[in-house]
């Protein structure tokens, strides 16, 4: 059962699909065309035909050919609910020599990590299947981790996530998704923490020195020292933990941290 939270990551990755067997049907050896139809219903949503069909393939072919034919198999498992057959075909083939094959078979182990609550362990596995892909598979990739870093409350690594998936995709579509999911985090996040305001800038980064280690546990980042107003229009420097795309993420920020005040960033 795919959690609310998650439910825009497997429509993402859907993105991968239509290419996870790129060659297939020029490969097949042992059963022509099997692989290929087992893509083929897999791509039309057809996963229990799929998922038998691949299992055939994947008991008949040797080499790379197998392996797709088990990532078809897991692939079709997971969308069938079967986390633990999924878990299963895909382990073994993150080890695979072939970038593609264990690239999308991570991609797919952590969906399913994301989706149980286990979003560290879905980050390194997105961040695994980033090495192994190319161009806009590798941009998806980094987009989930950077989906998922978010959920853990960790905005400014999902920031460098998100510049990473940029870096590498290619196509008009994917980039503008890309663009637009950045904009709730740093650059374009108008939420932190305030811990303090110090009139004296040595007091502020001792204070900004005592909460690094905590906040660095928390997943918030380096806690900063940044000069701002208050009304009167004298210079105080504030210290700031963490950069949030809501005050709903902020709040549930500081409530772990357990100390400071959600601001508004100038």
């Amino acid at each position: 059962m795919v959690g609310h939270g998650c439910r825009w990551l497997v429509m993402l990755v859907l993105g991968l699909t239509g290419l996870v067997v790129t060659g297939c049907a020029s490969q097949q050896v042992h059963v022509p065309g099997a692989t290929s139809e087992a893509m083929q219903r897999y791509e039309a949503g057809a996963f229990a035909e799929s998922f038998r069909l691949a299992s055939l393939a994947a008991a008949s072919e040797r080499g790379d050919e197998r392996d797709r034919a088990n990532l078809i198999a897991g692939m079709s498992a997971y969308r069938l609910g079967d986390t633990i057959e999924a878990r299963r075909r895909l382990e073994p083939l993150t080890r695979s020599s072939a970038g593609e094959i264990a690239g999308r078979a991570s991609v797919t182990l952590g969906l399913i990590d994301a989706d149980e609550g286990r979003h560290l362990a879905a980050i390194s596995r997105f961040t695994a299947a980033a090495r192994n892909l190319e161009g806009d598979d590798c941009a998806r990739a980094h987009l989930l981790a950077a989906a998922s870093l978010e959920l853990s409350l960790q905005p400014e690594e999902a920031a460098a996530q998100y510049a990473e998936a940029l870096a590498h995709a290619q196509t008009p579509s994917l980039r503008a998704t890309i663009r637009s999911r950045m904009e709730g985090t740093p650059g374009g996040a108008p939420y932190t923490i305030q811990v303090g305001a110090f009139s004296r800038s040595e007091n502020a980064m001792r204070s900004a020195s005592r909460l690094r280690d905590r906040a660095a546990s928390l997943g918030l980042g380096t806690p900063r020292v940044e000069e701002i107003r208050d009304p009167t229009g004298r210079v105080l420097h504030a210290v700031r933990v963490g950069r949030f795309g809501s005050r709903e993420q902020a709040e549930a920020a500081r409530g772990r941290l357990g100390e400071g005040v959600v601001r508004v960033r100038e």
